[in-house]
């Protein structure tokens, strides 16, 4: 399929402590898939290549800062995780982390108060 006409599907694993990096990687693995869309994973790129070789994988990810970035013929995973999510793997509580983090960005684009004349 031209390049140009592929959609572009964002995915997400959910809880880090899930199974969706493997359900993801593993629906992922079949290289034939990228004839029909490009895949962009809302994770870290470390996580997701640590779970490619757990699995016994041979997934071909691509790490990406933004959505300019995108590789159409790979599997594309932000670098350093997903802009609005986890920057980080954390082995317990990953789903409290999520929203703590989430919580965070949501607080940093708040407009700023402004202080009212008296």
């Amino acid at each position: 399929m031209d390049e140009q006409k592929k959609i572009i599907v964002g995915i997400s694993i959910g809880d880090l402590n899930g199974i969706g990096s493997e359900v993801v990687l593993k629906a992922l693995n079949d290289s034939r898939i990228l004839d029909f869309f490009t895949p962009v994973i809302f994770a870290s790129q470390k996580l997701m290549q640590h779970f490619n070789k757990t699995y016994e994988l041979d997934c071909s990810l691509n790490g990406i800062n933004s959505l300019n970035d995108l590789s159409h013929n790979k599997i594309n995973v932000f670098i350093n995780g997903s802009p609005i999510v986890s920057k980080v793997f954390i082995p317990y509580g990953g789903m409290n982390i999520q929203f703590q983090y989430l919580e965070q960005y949501l607080n940093e684009k708040k407009p700023k108060k402004t202080k009212k004349k008296t």
